[in-house]
Parts: structure tokens; sequence; C-alpha cells
């Protein structure tokens, strides 16, 4: 059985991100498997590999761990603005059904299925 720990904030700027980063962090660091999965988010950053969704990025740096980000975070808006804005700046509709789809797949990764990267908290998957 897959457990989910859902951080929700209604405000930016309160802390989602860090408490996620941490939580990732210490059950990493237990040898529990975790992903980390924001579908929907705006504002990114670009280093010197492209550009990034913020918040996946930094989850995946503090805590090491994280599925690639087309994954975690497959409609990622360049603008940090509402995501509903964004996505239709950017023509770039948002898609439940992929939503879904990534969602089983990571939850499979996590139980131990063949069909995810593997890449979850600590642990790799064959």
């Amino acid at each position: 059985m897959v457990r989910g720990v859902y951080i929700i904030g209604t405000d930016t700027e309160v802390g989602k991100t860090v408490v996620a980063a941490g939580l990732m962090t210490l059950l990493s660091r237990r040898g529990l498997r975790a992903a980390y999965f924001k579908p929907v988010s705006s504002g990114q950053i670009e280093d010197e590999t492209g550009l990034h969704p913020a918040d996946a990025f930094f989850v995946q740096r503090i805590s090491g761990v994280g599925e690639k980000e087309e994954i975690v975070s497959p409609f990622a808006y360049r603008e940090a603005v509402a995501p509903h804005l964004a996505a239709r700046w950017e023509a770039r509709p948002i898609l439940r059904q992929k939503i879904k789809k990534l969602s089983c797949l990571l939850k499979g990764t996590l139980r131990g299925d063949r069909g995810g990267s593997g890449r979850g908290a600590g642990r790799s998957v064959k």
C-alpha cells in the first residue's frame, strides 16, 4: 500500500517547498521510498543546463531525491503567476489525465513496479 503525505498551503511563500524538501531528506536518510510530485507549477529557474521547475529543482537539490522533472512537474510554466494563467499564456493546457497517469507511475515506482525510473528516495528499483 502506498501512503501519501500532502503538503498544502493557501498562499505563496509560506514554506511548503521547504517542508517538502526536509521531509524528502528525512525519509531518504531513513531508507524509505518517497517521491515529490507537483504536477502543475509556475515559475522556473535557469542554470547552465536549462530551465527547471523551481520547486521541484529545489526539493531535488536539497534532498538528493527525485524522479525526472518531466514526471514530477509535467506542467511547469515559466512565469511565476497563477498556473491556470500561465497555462493560457503559454498555450499549454493542464491535462488531468496526464497528471493521473504520472501519479500512478510514481505510486508504482514506490511499490517497486518496473514502470518508473527507480530513483525514488534512497533505493534503486530495477
